[in-house]
């Protein structure tokens, strides 16, 4: 505890500028993450198939593959209050569109397919976006790295937590509470994004393209090894609570109350995350805390392949909620961290880009897979290649000495 309230008293923390956006910037987060399981277990109740759970990954986070780098050249150039503003009222109004067809029992697949389609475009322009104003909100340019670390921490925090709101909320009241919920965690951010004043921007964009910001990370000796490790766990590992409501069903005859069970260990998970980042602050390199985090979630997922009882795949999933979150942190300090100014929002995008958009393509191998065999033999067959693979690459990829112990 006094280790964490001295990182506190020496970060970003100190401004209360800063701390009301990232909170608010948490809040938005949570409810977008909470609206895609709501409208994934609405799609997999009209239509229970695993190949179901992977069309609307596809759907929803498949536009951050195209349009990620994009949103971040947007975001470098642009205003990125107004991005926000724009891109906060059109989530809100797809929660209302969302409710409207819940309660009146109209939604049908292909509604649901193109709202999550509409809320993957808009995510792709919001989260670049929220990254670097939350930069601009600080004035002290020694605190970038810390203000890196914290909003890294609220969109992980959000990432694993919301699908555990979102399932608790349909558990209790069906999907039309959950997507009642999302629009409500709009609000925090709504209000922050009218009161917080930033710094003017210092340094001018440079005119680039995707291409060539995927050259310049690959080019990077620390930006290419975060990039491999989070195209390898989008596509094999960070799938697996998509696969939840197929996972409980097929393994213990469960339904929606030990899917929103699972999340929320997920969720907790996060939160043991959140209390040893101090200690990895210190006495770990990004990159060491990155590809530790990826193998510990490999070996939960081939654990959950093996779990006989709902107790030991609890334990595994609070797990791999804190391995997952553990390793996305790092990677997305290391994409804000390590890029020079003026490319910073196109490295940001383009991990963004890799690590959300390639999920939906996991999430539609994996469920394709789930569909030839079980899930449980799908999770541990896709935990085992990745550590095949980790292991193979080790020789080639050598990880940078760890920090000196203080």
């Amino acid at each position: 505890m006094q280790m964490a309230l001295n990182l506190a008293a020496n970060s970003a923390l100190r401004s209360k500028s800063f701390v009301l956006w990232a909170v608010a910037s948490f809040f938005a987060f949570l409810g977008r993450w909470a609206q895609y399981i709501g409208i994934t277990w609405l799609a997999y109740s009209l239509h229970s198939s695993p190949t179901t759970l992977g069309y609307m990954g596809l759907a929803s986070l498949g536009p951050m593959l195209l349009l990620g780098t994009y949103a971040g050249g947007v975001a470098d150039r642009g205003d990125e209050r107004r991005i926000i503003k724009i891109c906060q009222g059109l989530g809100v109004a797809q929660s209302l569109v969302l409710i409207g067809l819940f309660y009146s029992g109209a939604a049908e697949m292909w509604m649901l397919v193109a709202l999550a389609l509409f809320e993957g475009c808009v995510g792709a322009f919001e989260s670049p976006a929220r990254q670097l104003y939350a930069r601009r909100v600080l004035s002290d340019k020694n605190l970038m790295h810390s203000a890196a670390t914290t909003m890294s921490l609220s969109f992980n925090l959000a990432r694993f937590i919301g699908p555990a709101v979102g399932g608790f909320a349909i558990a209790a009241a069906g999907e039309g509470a959950c997507f009642a919920a999302a629009a409500l965690c709009y609000v925090p951010s709504m209000i922050a994004v009218r009161v917080v004043r930033v710094s003017e921007r210092q340094t001018p964009a440079r005119q680039t393209g995707a291409i060539q910001a995927l050259g310049y990370v690959w080019r990077h000796p620390v930006l290419s090894r975060a990039l491999l490790l989070r195209v390898g766990g989008a596509l094999l590992l960070t799938p697996y609570a998509s696969l939840f409501p197929a996972y409980v069903e097929e393994a213990f005859q469960g339904g929606a109350k030990e899917a929103g069970l699972m999340a929320g260990f997920v969720g907790m998970g996060a939160l043991v995350s959140v209390a040893i980042q101090p200690v990895l602050a210190k006495r770990s390199t990004h990159m060491l805390s990155a590809t530790c985090g990826f193998a510990v979630l490999a070996v939960a997922l081939v654990g959950l392949g093996l779990a006989n009882s709902m107790v030991a795949a609890l334990l595994l999933v609070l797990l791999a909620g804190a391995a997952a979150d553990t390793a996305s942190i790092a990677t997305s300090v290391t994409f804000q961290t390590e890029p020079e100014p003026e490319m910073m929002g196109k490295v940001v995008g383009l991990g963004m880009s890799l690590g959300l958009g390639l999920l939906p393509v996991g999430v539609m191998a994996l469920s394709a897979a789930a569909a030839i065999c079980d899930v449980p033999t799908v999770l541990m067959a896709a935990g085992g290649v990745f550590l095949l693979l980790l292991v193979a690459a080790m020789p080639f990829r050598r990880l940078p000495e760890p920090l000196p112990l203080s």
